[in-house]
């Protein structure tokens, strides 16, 4: 629930917090399995289109997100 809110708030800057964004990548990328699916299951999941995501990831680097949200459009 936590990660949902963190998410929408991201979501609703205008200009989403870098070090928060960069460091779920990481954790998407190198966390513990348990990690990585929390985060993609109550962050990722909550980006609703592809404009958040851009919103989110537009300047940081956040490659480990966008593959996720891509892969669960699919």
């Amino acid at each position: 629930m936590l990660l949902g809110e963190v998410t929408r708030y991201l979501i609703a800057s205008a200009i989403p917090e870098k070090s928060v964004v960069e460091a779920l990548n990481v954790e998407l990328r190198e966390g513990h399995c348990e990690v990585r699916e929390l985060i993609a299951v109550s962050f990722v999941e909550n980006i609703e289109n592809q404009a958040e995501l851009q919103h989110l990831t537009q300047n940081y680097s956040a490659e480990e997100i966008v593959h996720q949200w891509y892969s669960q459009q699919d």
